[in-house]
């Protein structure tokens, strides 16, 4: 009768909370670094469209000097004295 009056005591539970702590403080710092490594695939990859699309422009360079305000109104129709249509 004399253990129903007096306190309950209580597991240590300090081990198993450093525990806790430990595995989280791991766990933050993995993802920490999946997402600094997801950015900086993104960016790269951003990076590789935008160098994809500045050489696709680049690419037509030669049509726009072609086609230049600065050769007249004649570069549209073509070089003089080829009459001859594609395929006839």
């Amino acid at each position: 009768m004399s253990g129903m009056f007096s306190r309950p005591s209580v597991p240590d539970t300090s081990a198993i909370q450093k525990a806790q702590l430990e595995a989280m403080k791991k766990q933050s710092e993995l993802l920490d670094k999946q997402e600094a490594r997801v950015d900086a695939e993104e960016k790269q990859a951003l990076s590789q469209a935008s160098a994809r699309a500045r050489a696709r422009r680049m690419g037509r360079g030669g049509y726009r000097l072609l086609l230049s305000p600065m050769r007249g109104a004649a570069a549209a129709q073509g070089i003089k004295g080829t009459e001859a249509t594609l395929g006839g």
